[in-house]
């Protein structure tokens, strides 16, 4: 009798096992790309200078990431799904500010985008992933989670809210999203989101209205007159508030903290490397899906895009 419980507790365990490798075999990664320099968010003047360096870098073989670049990767066992959201023209994001002169609008401007497309951009990853120009944080999930995030990525381009880039980055309602906001959009969903990476992950300004062009306000920026503003919003001074999740800043922290957890193993990271790409985990597989997906409840088809 004994011997027959024995038998039975040891296929119970071995049952269990390998349904929690079956159940917990899926995992959505972020993998960040720094510009080719730092950007430099101390005023507009050090933005204007530090964007126009990563703008004409020569310093990567792979398509030029001016602004930097953050790709979601959702895997479940052979299903392997990896996107960002991404401007269809780059061009897009200099000609309002050389031609049209509208200053730091181009910072709240949306323009035509779209999701990137996985066989286009497995390459590229591979390349940074050997020269180690990536690094990466992978969240292990449970299968709803993980079902919760693609069908995410199906009804945001459902809604059309892929031809969206940049704007007021709050992707889902459907207002414009560059590539970090998209991807921060996944952590939101699964209640990921840790209260650090607000604090490490974010650039926070108040843009001057004076320094917004375009035509919500009529008036033209020059170049020049960028060059020479030294400051951000005074405490009292008209301003747009500006809140982004800064792809250098994410790359720089997942680096630090693989750093200084390399002798600490207790830490909740778990450290990884692809090739040369540094790279943390964490087992995220009570992180439950968050209701409602979207912050709107009507399609926002009607919204304009510029060209």
């Amino acid at each position: 009798m004994n011997n027959n419980f024995k038998y039975f507790s040891l296929a119970v365990c071995l049952i269990f096992t390998i349904s929690s490798q079956y159940v917990w075999a899926q995992s959505i990664t972020l993998y960040c790309f720094p510009p080719p320099h730092k950007i430099n968010w101390k005023n507009p003047h050090t933005l204007l200078i530090s964007t126009a360096r990563d703008y004409i870098s020569k310093k990567h073989k792979e398509p030029l990431r001016p602004l930097g670049h953050i790709m979601v990767e959702l895997k479940k066992d052979s299903s392997y799904l990896l996107t960002g959201m991404a401007p269809i023209h780059r061009a897009d994001l200099k000609k309002p500010v050389l031609k049209e002169k509208q200053g730091l609008g181009i910072l709240f401007r949306v323009i035509e985008g779209h999701l990137e497309e996985t066989e286009k951009i497995r390459s590229e990853l591979a390349y940074r992933t050997q020269k180690g120009k990536v690094a990466f944080i992978t969240y292990n999930i449970s299968d709803s989670a993980y079902e919760y995030l693609k069908l995410y990525i199906q009804s945001f381009k459902a809604r059309g809210y892929d031809r969206m880039y940049n704007g007021k980055n709050e992707p889902r309602m459907g207002e414009g999203s560059g590539c970090s906001a998209f991807a921060v959009s996944f952590l939101e969903l699964i209640n990921a989101l840790l209260p650090e990476y607000n604090q490490d992950w974010k650039i926070k300004v108040d843009v001057p209205d004076k320094l917004i062009g375009g035509e919500s306000t009529g008036i033209k920026i020059s170049l020049l007159r960028l060059f020479f503003s030294f400051r951000w919003a005074k405490k009292n001074e008209s301003s747009r508030p500006l809140v982004l999740y800064d792809p250098y800043l994410i790359y720089n922290w997942i680096n630090t903290i693989w750093n200084k957890e390399q002798n600490n193993s207790d830490g909740i990271y778990k450290l990884k490397k692809i090739d040369n790409a540094k790279g943390l985990e964490i087992q995220c597989y009570n992180c439950m899906p968050q209701l409602p997906m979207f912050k709107v409840d009507t399609l926002n088809c009607g919204i304009q895009v510029s060209h």
